[in-house]
């Protein structure tokens, strides 16, 4: 989220706040299609993979600050970290809604680890040496190796392609990705940030 004020460890605490609030009782809904322009977009094939409930207080612990990477950050809490996935894909992100889902409150990405040999699709986010890549050519990651490091476009890795992303990870991390019907599909974590000149 680019800003055009130095904003203030309180404001960006509020801010957080207010999404944490819309979304007590709400839904996390992880999703198999490239990440849309913006959350009011419509989802063009809504190949939905799995559904977890937030509670009614819908952050976990406390908003803190980053001072390595200069964000307040809050985790959102679920009533169970692990579902059935309800079809095959790879999630590529989260919508959050509100209670009775269909008011969205923002998408978050999701990311899992780069490891070796992975199967990639265009869209696919990952991790490596810090940094978050999305694939914009699908293919097989190295077979060697720790996974891209650049921080420009148009990285090979094997025969998939990356474009770096941000240094960090997606707000929904998870150790896998990819699912199966009717397998568990488990969130490690989903952390939620704004923006604050410290």
């Amino acid at each position: 989220m680019a800003t055009n004020a130095n904003v203030s460890q309180v404001a960006a605490t509020a801010v957080l706040n207010s999404i944490f609030t819309l979304a007590n009782s709400g839904t996390l809904v992880l999703i198999q299609e490239p990440l849309p322009a913006t959350p009011e977009t419509a989802l063009a094939s809504d190949i939905v993979l799995g559904t977890f409930s937030i509670p009614a207080t819908a952050l976990s612990g406390s908003i803190t600050y980053n001072s390595t990477s200069g964000v307040m950050e809050g985790t959102l809490g679920f009533t169970a970290s692990t579902v059935t996935a309800a079809a095959d894909g790879t999630v590529i992100f989260g919508r959050l809604y509100e209670t009775g889902g269909t008011t969205v409150i923002a998408d978050l990405i999701a990311s899992s680890a780069w490891y070796a040999s992975a199967t990639v699709i265009v869209g696919q986010y990952m991790t490596a040496n810090g940094n978050l890549y999305v694939a914009t050519v699908a293919g097989t990651t190295s077979s060697t190796g720790t996974g891209p490091s650049a921080t420009t476009t148009g990285i090979t890795d094997g025969t998939v392609t990356w474009n770096y992303v941000l240094t960090g990870a997606g707000a929904i991390t998870m150790s896998n990705t990819k699912t199966a019907t009717g397998n568990s599909l488990s969130v490690t974590s989903a952390v939620l940030t704004t923006p604050t000149a410290g």
